[in-house]
Order: structure tokens, then sequence, then C-alpha cells
């Protein structure tokens, strides 16, 4: 067995972890100062007439249903556009890559939103195919 330094023994490798190979003890000073900070968040906000409570609930929704919308919009991305992780040596370039994904994206979702108005039975993909087999040529 292993001194883990602080009274604890620790089992080595090949050794089974049971009653009598592994203890430990609280450091209490350890255990104090993680409760002095455990659960403290801070929330900011400019609305100064609403209770704390209501402030959190409220972005804690938000915050749930932005991160859904998040990874929703990375799924898109990477489905629907095709769009994949290209390495940029440059900071302005991986700038200029991100706003493309993102107009793209933008692109994607008003389209989206289109398509459920006017013809709901088409998607944004069956769409974009149907135009990406359109030819131009100058006479």
């Amino acid at each position: 067995m292993e001194a883990a330094g602080d009274g604890s023994e620790l089992p080595s490798a090949k050794q089974a972890v049971t009653r009598e190979t592994f203890t430990f003890r609280v450091r209490k000073e350890k255990l104090r100062e993680a409760e002095l900070v455990d659960g403290h968040y801070l929330l900011r906000s400019n609305q100064m007439g609403e209770e704390p409570a209501v402030l959190w609930e409220r972005y804690i929704r938000l915050t749930q249903v932005q991160l859904t919308q998040v990874e929703a919009a990375f799924k898109s991305m990477k489905g629907e556009l095709g769009i994949r992780p290209i390495f940029h040596q440059l900071q302005r370039r991986v700038e200029a890559h991100v706003f493309v994904a993102f107009l793209g994206y933008c692109l994607l979702v008003t389209l989206k939103s289109r398509l459920a108005a006017y013809a709901p039975g088409l998607t944004p993909k069956a769409v974009l195919e149907k135009l990406g087999k359109i030819q131009m040529i100058d006479v």
C-alpha cells in the first residue's frame, strides 16, 4: 500500500480496492475552504426592479434554450451546409472563415423559415439541390 501524504492509504496498481487496502480521511480545513465558494454564482443584470430569484430562473431557462439552439446550429452547419473544419494559419483567416460559415447558417435559417411559411413540404436541402442544377450561360 502507498501513503497518499494526508493519512490516506492507496492500494498498489494490482491490488484490489477493499476496506483494508483503501483508507482516507477528510481534511476539514480544505473542506471548509471549498464550502465557502461552493454554489456561489454571480449574475449581473441591468434589470434592477426584478427579484434575484426571478432573474436566475429566466437565465437558467434562456441558457438551456440557447445551448440547444447552438448545438442544433453546429449540427446543421456540419450536415446540411457541409462545413468542415479548416485549419488556418492567420487570425484574420480564422475570423473570415467563421464569418462566412455564420452567414451561410443565417441564410439556411432564413430559407427554413420561408419554406415553413410558403412551402411546408420542402426542405432546405432539397431546394439547394434543385438550385445547384441551374446553370448560367452568357450568350
